[in-house]
């Protein structure tokens, strides 16, 4: 089609210049040429020529189409899971039904930097919450545990019971751990 047919075309059907159909397509919508041409019924080529030659620039519009794919809020979703400690890009990936690698580039596309950074304050996260969460799950620190065994040693040397095998060591240091 030529451009007159075009402009014909765009006028009709959509009650807009070709020029207001190009721009608002390519840059509001975030269409890609060939979306655009398969609107218009022609090649991608002849959109891409039309839309550099009336200064129409693409948009990166990777969100827009990302929440028109996976739905509305999808963007939203995606930075909420990766951006959690404790998902990984195999989870984030599950959740929308893509690889691991593809949200690796997804998390490019919506940040704008490699996912190594996050990666690694997230796991710096995950070890400082490991690290919270054992102290906790452990009442008695290792001094503590020295302080038991040391004095269960003393104890049985002054008793003068030298000989005690280890497994009724490990029987009084039990007991001893009850109490």
């Amino acid at each position: 089609m030529r451009k007159g047919d075009l402009e014909a075309y765009a006028r009709k059907h959509f009650g807009l210049t070709l020029y207001s159909f190009l721009k608002k397509k390519a840059k509001d919508e975030a269409l890609y040429d060939h979306e655009i041409a398969g609107i218009l019924g022609v090649s991608r080529g002849r959109i891409g020529e039309l839309r550099r030659g009336l200064g129409i620039s693409k948009k990166d519009g990777f969100e827009a189409r990302f929440e028109r794919k996976h739905g509305k809020g999808a963007v939203a979703q995606f930075k909420n899971l990766i951006e959690n400690p404790a998902t990984s890009l195999a989870d984030v990936g599950n959740t929308f039904g893509f690889s691991r690698e593809y949200a690796r580039l997804v998390y490019r596309e919506i940040y704008g930097i490699p996912y190594t950074a996050a990666a690694r304050r997230k796991r710096e996260e995950r070890e400082r919450i490991r690290m919270e969460y054992s102290k906790r799950a452990q009442p008695m620190g290792i001094s503590k545990m020295k302080d038991i065994r040391y004095e269960m040693d003393v104890r049985a040397k002054v008793d003068g019971a030298y000989n005690k095998t280890q497994d009724y060591r490990d029987r009084e240091y039990q007991l001893l751990v009850q109490k």
